[in-house]
């Protein structure tokens, strides 16, 4: 975002949107980048974390995120903006939205966005008090907004809910009309709500459409998609932690099964993660042309963010294709990142039995697929990251079909504590005739791992010290590697 000095001057200080905007143009040129992705969305200066508000309009992509522009930490929240063609390369475009208002002005919360009549809608949650509310927007260019009020209040909840947990209302149209999924809770579990409207102005509650008795939180950022003739619902919580599930405290959920709308009733066949690594939390889902498409913050609550003396904080997953195939909801890169392949290595059927490393292969932004032949039962481990003296590991023991994560860089910064295991997440990862499909993408400070085509998922962030030595395989016996393909990313 750039301001010339006669802009700046126009500027009304005064005005809370205004304020955090010169701000950012004042502060941008003071961070230090030396750990922002290059192909994924990053906040610019200032503090990010729910993504918000993902859409198509206006012939290009916007991304809206919670955004506290002041200081790395969260805090007093705005709606951060970001725009791209094709969901790779972003532009930021400065706070879109502020707290200013009398039913805001506590924070901006989490919300969503609906084109309709070549006019962009936004709702999200108002602050006030000891109050959370919903309130609608509307612009003609995506960038500056037109607050319209409270349109969907607490006083609509329904008797078990809790009055002041009642956020991340996202907002969508079906059949001609249009609906809402708020989040909330009541003292026995978090929950899912239905509204309904004729004009987006006046809401009519429908019915409790979920209740998760084993989330302690609201259920964060409830989204919907339709698809292959099921419902998907995702969502975020707070959970205790297991093995393979929640491994973090915050989670975020996807539900698979059949909604009415007109009855609010949600028949459930299936629940899942959305992903098993230590960074993902606050996701949505964009519909446009192509299908479905997964949005997220890369990160999460009680973690202790490295950037933070960097003077920023917060990167997004990059965007995700969502298929269905059973009661998997499937997950991999939007293709538009093929077009951004720059070098590449390309082998086949590759001995590996000890130690390997392949020469213009490292771990700078780029992609590595991989179809590994397991069969024998053995260990394999991918050295990302990889330094003098640590790395981040991600390794498959075949004896369990277990695949984990474990980034001995974030445990020496000690950013989750002082548990070794706090700094590894794993997921069962089935071969299939003895052979194990990888693709990770990997960019300054993450690494994303898609597990056999994307049936299971690991985000992580990572941050080296800068001398990295390399990429190195590692086996305890003798495997092959029957298929590699390397690619560095330019964008």
């Amino acid at each position: 975002m750039n301001l010339m000095p006669n802009e700046r001057e126009n500027f009304a200080a005064d005005l809370p949107l205004n304020r955090a905007n010169l701000f950012i143009a004042e502060n941008l040129h003071k961070v230090n980048n030396r750990y922002k992705n290059t192909y994924h969305a990053n906040c610019p200066v200032g503090w990010m974390n729910d993504s918000n508000g993902v859409c198509h309009a206006f012939g290009k992509y916007h991304l809206y995120f919670q955004y506290h522009p002041y200081r790395p930490v969260w805090g007093p929240m705005h709606w951060g903006h970001l725009i791209s063609e094709d969901m790779v390369n972003w532009q930021f475009e400065g706070a879109a939205i502020a707290p200013d208002s009398p039913f805001d002005i506590g924070g901006c919360f989490s919300g969503s966005a609906l084109f309709f009549e070549n006019r962009l809608y936004v709702m999200y949650t108002g602050i006030f008090e000891d109050r959370q509310e919903q309130i609608l927007a509307v612009s003609e260019d995506g960038c500056r907004f037109e607050k319209l009020g409270i349109v969907i209040d607490s006083a609509s909840l329904p008797a078990e809910a809790i009055r002041n947990q009642f956020r991340d209302p996202r907002l969508f149209v079906r059949d001609g009309r249009f609906y809402c999924l708020v989040g909330s809770k009541s003292e026995k579990a978090g929950m899912v709500l239905l509204y309904t409207s004729e004009d987006m102005r006046a809401w009519q509650f429908v019915n409790v459409i979920y209740r998760d008795y084993e989330n302690k939180n609201v259920c964060e950022c409830p989204d919907v998609m339709f698809i292959d003739g099921k419902t998907v619902l995702i969502y975020g919580g707070e959970f205790d932690s297991g093995k393979f599930v929640h491994q973090n405290s915050f989670s975020a959920m996807y539900v698979i099964g059949d909604l009415d709308l007109e009855s609010g009733k949600f028949t459930v066949d299936y629940t899942g993660e959305l992903d098993k690594g230590s960074d993902f939390y606050g996701a949505q889902i964009l519909h446009d042309k192509d299908g479905y498409t997964l949005f997220s913050w890369m990160g999460g609550w009680r973690h202790r963010y490295y950037t933070e003396k960097d003077g920023w904080q917060g990167s997004c997953i990059f965007p995700r294709r969502l298929r269905l195939i059973g009661d998997k909801l499937i997950q991999n890169p939007v293709p538009q990142l093929e077009k951004y392949r720059t070098e590449a290595v390309q082998l086949e059927n590759v001995k590996i039995n000890g130690r390997l490393q392949i020469e213009n292969m490292d771990s700078s932004p780029g992609e590595l697929n991989l179809l590994l032949d397991v069969s024998n039962g053995g260990e394999i481990s991918v050295e990302l990251f990889k330094e003098e003296d640590v790395c981040t590991t991600l390794k498959y023991d075949g004896a369990a079909e277990t695949l984990s994560l474990y980034s001995e860089q974030n445990k020496r910064l000690n950013l989750y504590g002082t548990d070794a295991n706090d700094y590894v997440r794993r997921c069962k990862a089935e071969t299939v005739n003895g052979l194990l499909e990888l693709r990770i993408l990997i960019d300054r400070s993450s690494a994303e791992v898609f597990v056999n085509g994307g049936a299971e998922v690991m985000s992580m962030l990572v941050y080296p010290s800068g001398k990295q030595t390399g990429l190195e395989f590692v086996s305890d016996s003798a495997m092959l590697i029957r298929r590699l393909r390397y690619y560095k990313i330019g964008v």
